[in-house]
């Protein structure tokens, strides 16, 4: 979800100066007609790329001259670049008549490329998934890397103490023992504390709900069960997180 995060992020700073359009403009020298974005979807191959499709209808058909065709580009994530890699033509009937697959293929800057920056747009525009990102099982895991990242810029505060003067520890900030051995201890065991509650508390009205809708014959002995246990163990953990709690002064 992450990498879904920063390319929003990335396709937003690209589309600041692009005006919206339903019909994609045509890219330079590129063959007169409309372009459309048709799909998208991540490589196989590559987390760090997308495979997006262009359709394109020419101005004018001539006899044997594709009904319409789809460009298949390849746009590099981290490196905000794209490549055509291939062309399929279809007839008059939609069917696929010829497929060329690009040998040689030309990197374009993704920004100079006027039809994938506005299938960018599209694409930015999709609601992001958030739940398997925003869980609270996730958020605890991604506390514990935070605390320990926190005590690694401990360690390096105390190995450079000698060697800063108090003018650039004060321009740094957040090097005194109040911030580093009370705030880096307390918050994160805090926000910790937070979310396990927060847990905890949903759990408990999720059971409570499950016997109301047994007794109203909503719902079926098995889920109040599974509700039931479901709160029984987050209650043992947040016990558990209670025992150990105190804050640091």
């Amino acid at each position: 979800m992450l990498k879904k995060t920063l390319f929003i992020l990335f396709c937003l700073n690209i589309l600041v100066n692009v005006v919206s359009a339903k019909e994609l403009r045509q890219v330079a020298e590129a063959p007169v007609g409309k372009y459309f974005y048709v799909n998208s979807y991540e490589s196989e191959n590559n987390i760090n790329q997308l495979e997006v499709d262009i359709l394109f209808i020419p101005n004018k058909k001539e006899i044997g001259s594709p009904d319409h065709t789809i460009f298949k580009y390849v746009i590099n994530l981290t490196e905000g670049t794209s490549v055509c890699t291939t062309r399929q033509d279809y007839n008059e009937k939609k069917q696929l008549y010829q497929e060329h697959y690009y040998g040689k293929l030309i990197v374009v800057p993704v920004k100079d490329v006027d039809c994938l920056v506005n299938s960018l747009k599209i694409i930015a525009q999709q609601p992001l998934q958030t739940e398997e990102r925003f869980r609270i099982s996730e958020a605890t895991e991604g506390l514990e890397y935070v605390t320990e990242w926190l005590k690694s810029f401990r360690a390096l505060t105390i190995t450079t103490e000698n060697s800063l003067a108090k003018s650039e520890k004060e321009k740094i900030g957040n090097l005194g023992a109040d911030v580093q051995t009370l705030g880096f201890y307390n918050w994160p065991k805090t926000i910790e504390g937070t979310l396990l509650k927060q847990e905890y508390e949903i759990s408990y009205l999720e059971y409570q709900l499950a016997l109301e809708r047994k007794a109203n014959g909503k719902t079926n002995l098995a889920d109040v069960q599974e509700k039931e246990e479901k709160y029984l163990l987050l209650k043992i953990k947040m016990l558990n997180f209670l025992r150990k709690f105190h804050i640091a002064d």
